[in-house]
């Protein structure tokens, strides 16, 4: 779709895969080079998904900052893949191809879960190369000594940011934390960008609230923070500052904007 509904996000992130979400089209160009060398590394070896929305940034015409001409991405070595080689070439990724797991449902079984074991854990082994290209993983601008908060990823952040914008005309103090990746997800920026946090918002562009949800399921239990799902935007129905402003509004005063 070129709408900007981003549901489909929500039925990957369980999928092994790391999942990176650009906000406009200078982070989709970086993201885009810097997830080749990332997703090769050899202690990760697995597939990268650089999410970016439809229209606002698909279909719309930025200046990008280009790297230097003489630079160029690292080639592709099979022979430092954590996988034996066949036949000197190898496919970029971690597959089972072992005949033994198809002669014992004990093995099958064993194997099958330490795979999965071992996918997360090359997700989250990604981390350090994710900050080295991409810098924070949690984005903050605004208050930083905010009492209300987004938590948003790709074009929300935008609307985000011109609703703190707005609020801050308004004398209210609130802030944007933008996630820069979902998977691996940024656990421990973000707890220390909720620091003081009394509410925090997540306004999607989608019908079922994943990020809120994921944020809940991720945090629960390590943060005085109260997470609140919305505003929820969906079918690439288009989320004003105002629709968020009113969000904020009813639930620290009781009333709309």
């Amino acid at each position: 779709t070129i709408q900007p509904d981003n549901l489909e996000v929500f039925y990957l992130l369980e999928t092994g895969m790391m999942i990176w979400y650009a906000e406009n089209v200078q982070e989709l160009f970086d993201m885009t080079i810097a997830g080749f060398n990332v997703s090769e590394k050899p202690d990760v070896h697995v597939p990268i998904v650089t999410v970016v929305d439809g229209f606002f940034v698909s279909h719309t015409r930025e200046a990008v900052e280009l790297p230097a001409d003489d630079i160029a991405i690292h080639p592709y070595d099979p022979y430092k893949a954590p996988l034996p080689p066949i036949d000197s070439e190898m496919p970029p990724g971690r597959f089972l191809r072992d005949p033994f797991v198809m002669k014992s449902n004990y093995i099958s079984y064993a194997t099958h879960a330490s795979w999965q074991w071992e996918i997360r854990s090359a997700v989250e082994r990604s981390v350090p190369y994710a900050r080295h290209y991409l810098g924070d993983l949690a984005v903050v601008t605004g208050d930083e000594d905010a009492e209300i908060a987004f938590i948003s990823c790709g074009t929300a952040s935008q609307q985000a940011k011109e609703a703190q914008r707005e609020l801050s005309k308004q004398g209210v103090k609130s802030k944007v934390i933008k996630l820069r990746t979902i998977r691996p997800f940024p656990k421990e920026d973000l707890l220390k960008a909720l620091e003081g946090v009394k509410y925090a918002f997540v306004p999607e562009f989608n019908v079922v609230g994943w990020l809120a949800n994921d944020v809940k399921a991720k945090l629960y239990g390590e943060t005085d923070t109260e997470i609140i799902a919305g505003p929820q935007v969906a079918g690439g129905m288009s989320m004003p500052a105002e629709a968020i402003i009113t969000e904020v509004m009813e639930k620290v005063n009781g009333k709309g904007a």
